[in-house]
């Protein structure tokens, strides 16, 4: 599992690409066919602020499952309605075979945006 922070301006788009590998390999996991979900919530127990998954393609997409590769879609939507902070977030992935992983876990860093006051 990698840790990292994002940084976004309230009200913007990112597209944030993440590679899911074998820590101790270094290998890329095969993603073909994995379930995908990338959740938001101001405190890692608290009520989901905002939740992507691969069932939307506009949300979560797998660019290339046999590299592990998948990228998640912040749209200003997710975000317009929220309060410059920090919010933690992981992107969770259920392989074919039912394995689940986090591959990721952060903090997203919402900035203050002079348009969304």
């Amino acid at each position: 599992m990698v840790d990292c922070r994002i940084l976004l301006p309230r009200g913007d788009d990112r597209t944030v690409e993440i590679t899911c590998t074998n820590k101790l390999t270094g290998a890329a996991i095969d993603i073909t066919g994995a379930t995908i979900t990338f959740t938001v919530r101001a405190t890692e127990t608290g009520a989901v602020t905002f939740q992507l998954t691969i069932a939307q393609a506009t949300e979560v997409l797998i660019t290339n499952a046999t590299g592990g590769v998948f990228e998640v879609y912040i749209v200003p939507a997710n975000t317009t309605s929220l309060s410059a902070g920090l919010f933690h977030f992981d992107a969770q992935v259920v392989l074919a075979s039912g394995k689940t992983y986090t591959v990721v876990k952060g903090i997203l860093e919402l900035e203050g945006d002079i348009t969304y006051t």
